[in-house]
Formats: structure tokens, C-alpha cells, sequence
């Protein structure tokens, strides 16, 4: 398989996450997508008592029902793909902390990303600005439009618009 670069997103689920404001609702992961469908996401699964780190392949990314907003974050090759999944498991999960969550453990994983500019290339200049960016697309988006549109015509322009 050819090296090549891949897009890193942040992408906000309607999913139930430990929180108690409405955007903190939502369930955050990081993708990494390998075309229109395919990737890898990266996330925190569970409860303040249970967290576990997840890197799972997925197939069709585009047509999740629960996805509601999505940026662009960053890039990595996909030579350092695993390295970067394995890389997250070192981000320090804090058990039993009632303001801790997976939109925490987004912030923190980007932060630790950030020190490894030879090897992945995250365009946000503050993880902590991530709440405002997706609330933004969150309140674009209205049913039935999926949320993977405008990160989709961002990411993977079509050839007629070259």
C-alpha cells in the first residue's frame, strides 16, 4: 500500500456522553479517514467508572445515522497510522472524575498528538476551541441532512470542481 496522507477529524456523535451541558451530550472521536467510508476511529467507550480506549476500522462512515458534526483537525501518513493509534493509548484516562468524559479525552489526545509534528501534522491551534467549532456545525445541521456533507465536500472535493 502507498504512503499516503490522511485526513484526521473530530467528529461529534448524537450518541449519550457524561456531561451535562447540550453540546457535551453529543459522544466525540477521532477518525481518520482512508476515503469517503472507510477509516479508523478512535474514542473513549464507557462510564466514569469504566473508561476504555477503542480503535476500531469502519466501513461506512458517510452513512451513520447518529454523526452530527465533523472538522478537520489534522493530517497523518498512513505509514504512521498504528503508531498514532497505539500513540493514544497513552493518554491518561482519569477514572472516577465526574467532569471527565470522551470530549475530555478528544482534547487531551490532540494535545498529545501536537508533540509529535514529525510524525502527524494536527492544524488546531487550541484543542480547547474544539466545543465552540463543532457547536457551530452542530447548529447548521438540521434532520434529515447527514452530518458528513460538509466534511465530505471539504475532504474529498469532486474531480468537475478541479
Amino acid at each position: 500500500m502507498a504512503d499516503v496522507e490522511l485526513h484526521i477529524i473530530v467528529t461529534l456523535y448524537d450518541e449519550k456522553c457524561q456531561s451535562s451541558s447540550l453540546i457535551e451530550t453529543h459522544h466525540w472521536a477521532l477518525v481518520v479517514l482512508f476515503g469517503r467510508d472507510r477509516g479508523k476511529r478512535m474514542h473513549l467507550i464507557g462510564n466514569p467508572t469504566s473508561w476504555i480506549y477503542e480503535s476500531k476500522d469502519i466501513k461506512k462512515f458517510g452513512a451513520s445515522r447518529t454523526m452530527r458534526s465533523s472538522i478537520k483537525v489534522g493530517r497523518v501518513r498512513s505509514s504512521h497510522l498504528q503508531w498514532m493509534s497505539d500513540k493514544l493509548r497513552e493518554v491518561e484516562v482519569r477514572m472516577n472524575d465526574p467532569t471527565y468524559n470522551c470530549q475530555a479525552w478528544v482534547r487531551d489526545a490532540l494535545q498529545l498528538l501536537q508533540r509529535y509534528p514529525d510524525d502527524i501534522s494536527i492544524d488546531l491551534a487550541a484543542p480547547e476551541n474544539l466545543t465552540r467549532q463543532l457547536q457551530v456545525g452542530l447548529h447548521d445541521w438540521c434532520y434529515p441532512q447527514p452530518g458528513f456533507k460538509e466534511i465530505e465536500e471539504e475532504l474529498f472535493p469532486s474531480e468537475d470542481e478541479e
